[in-house]
Parts: C-alpha cells; sequence; structure tokens
C-alpha cells in the first residue's frame, strides 16, 4: 500500500435518476448553488505503479491518504 501525504481530499459522486432504492425526499431538488467550494494544495507527489490501478482511497487523520492497488 502506497502512503501519500495530503492536506485535504475531494470526493466527488454524482446521482444517477435510474437508480433502484429510495433516497428520501427533496434528493433531486439539490443544486450546485448550494455547493460548497474548496481549494486544494498538491503538497507531495510520489510515483504510482503504472501496471496496477487504484482500487481504493483510505484517510488516516489528516495527515495520511492510503491508497490500495489490490497488488499482492
Amino acid at each position: 500500500m502506497a502512503r501519500v501525504v495530503a492536506g485535504g481530499v475531494l470526493v466527488a459522486s454524482r446521482g444517477t435518476s435510474g437508480v433502484a432504492g429510495n433516497h428520501g425526499p427533496g434528493l433531486h431538488e439539490r443544486t450546485a448553488a448550494g455547493a460548497e467550494h474548496v481549494t486544494v494544495k498538491v503538497v507531495e507527489t510520489l510515483p504510482h505503479d503504472p501496471k496496477t490501478s487504484t482500487q481504493g482511497l483510505e484517510l488516516a487523520g489528516y495527515d495520511a491518504l492510503y491508497e490500495k492497488t489490490g497488488a499482492d
């Protein structure tokens, strides 16, 4: 598992209207006007093995971000 130091992490997802399940009232009425604007500062970059792909990220506290590649 590679260790990447990050000052902050921004994760975005987009809802899909055809997804099954009830996500509660008002979900589709939300707009970008209420979205919080944040800035990101890259504090360090590390090499990434081009033969692997990222399977997940884990934030450990506020100072470490771990990348799961699935490689043994």
